[in-house]
């Protein structure tokens, strides 16, 4: 009997573990790099929320060579998008500077 109890409190404990946690995303993903050269370019930088998820499920690291202009930025972020099937595209008028983030092709 004396058995019993501790084998009842360890079958409860076991019971009451939560399930894993989802992994979470990258520390650094696109999303931040987009954002990042929209505060180098001051450029502006749109996209729907599908292509949100896209942007926030591949990792970006910058490393050491950070671009030294805005042209550069632009390039950095050109060739980052182009590794997920993505583009930029210019939106309106060059003087507003605004730009959408869609697949290649669309």
């Amino acid at each position: 009997m004396r058995l019993i109890l501790p084998l009842t409190l360890a079958l409860l404990v076991g019971c009451q573990r939560e399930a894993p946690a989802p992994p979470a995303p990258p520390a650094s993903n696109l999303e931040t790099l987009v954002k990042l050269c929209q505060d180098k370019t001051h450029a502006n930088y749109t996209y729907a929320e599908g292509t949100a998820t896209v942007l926030r499920q591949h990792a970006f690291e910058l490393g050491t060579n950070e671009p030294d202009t805005p042209e550069k930025w632009t390039e950095l972020l050109r060739a980052r998008l182009a590794e997920q099937g993505l583009e930029i595209a210019r939106v309106g008028p060059e003087r507003i500077d605004v730009w959408v983030i869609r697949r290649k092709g669309s």
